[in-house]
């Protein structure tokens, strides 16, 4: 007798089908959500470095020098000659391949996913310490990860050891969620009275 309808073993190959199916699709819209993720974050930094920027040029130099005058400058950013080769620009303490004035970890940046708020000494503001008032913000939450805002200074000379201004390295960083790999963009601001 000739019954119309499916197997046992029929069903169980269409669901293992379609399992393989939803499996392989759910895979993509992981990839999709983390690559979105990734992207909001890349312009989440970009735009808290042109908040950043445009914040310290608005300053008065009386305020950026009243501000940066008790800081412990470090590597001798505090006497830096501003001509066409700066140290400061250069110097990398830790060997990681990004130079101190944009580097918000003292170590290789790619190991402090685990332990994001050591910062390196050499920030005069980080979202841990923020000497300026009335600021833009120097961590914003971007889905489960943060964004997060970098300032260095130093002090320029002229050759008779005069101050002739300051210069911030400002450096908005996170970490992919793509590869929990650090990743940033950064950007010099240059004031002079």
């Amino acid at each position: 007798m000739y019954k119309k309808g499916f197997t046992l073993i029929e069903l169980l190959v269409a669901f293992l089908i379609l399992t393989f199916i939803m499996i392989g699709f759910l895979r993509g819209v992981l990839t999709y959500i983390q690559f979105s993720l990734h992207t909001r974050l890349k312009d989440q930094a970009s735009i808290l470095l042109g908040q950043w920027t445009g914040y310290l040029n608005s300053l008065p130099y009386q305020t950026i020098q009243a501000i940066t005058q008790n800081f412990n400058y470090p590597n001798g950013w505090n006497n830096v000659n501003c001509g066409v080769n700066t140290s400061f620009e250069t110097a990398d303490a830790d060997a990681d391949g990004i130079p101190d004035f944009y580097d918000p970890y003292n170590g290789n940046n790619n190991n402090f996913f685990n332990n994001q708020q050591n910062f390196a000494p050499w920030l005069f503001a980080s979202p841990r310490n923020n000497p300026f008032l009335n600021s833009p913000p120097l961590q914003v939450q971007v889905g489960s990860r943060l964004v997060r805002v970098g300032i260095t200074v130093a002090i320029c000379r002229n050759q008779q050891n005069a101050d002739v201004g300051r210069v911030f390295g400002v450096v908005a960083w996170y970490f992919s969620p793509i590869d929990n790999r650090y990743r940033s963009v950064n950007g010099i601001v240059v004031r002079a009275p």
